[in-house]
């Protein structure tokens, strides 16, 4: 009986307590993701786009061929086409 109660604690315990997520460490460059196809979330759809990432926030979400800021030497380029 007590190894029964044994088991049945860590399964209850097991299911009460969630995995603590950990912060990511801060970001050290800025990245641009380029030539992905962009879901705004209000509808619109960019085939091309550039998504542009600066201190752990996004800066920029544009059409890649309009806004050629992605094309400077400063950002860690992610080549995303197709996807």
């Amino acid at each position: 009986m007590p190894t029964l109660l044994t088991i049945l604690f860590v399964i209850l315990f097991s299911i009460a307590s969630p995995a603590q997520p950990s912060p990511a460490p801060p970001q050290r460059s800025p990245v641009a993701i380029i030539g992905a196809t962009i879901h705004t979330g209000d509808g619109r759809v960019i085939q091309e786009g550039v998504i542009i990432f600066e201190g752990g926030k996004i800066t920029v979400v544009d059409d890649m061929n309009r806004n050629t800021e992605w094309q400077k030497d400063r950002y860690t380029q992610i080549h995303a086409k197709g996807k």
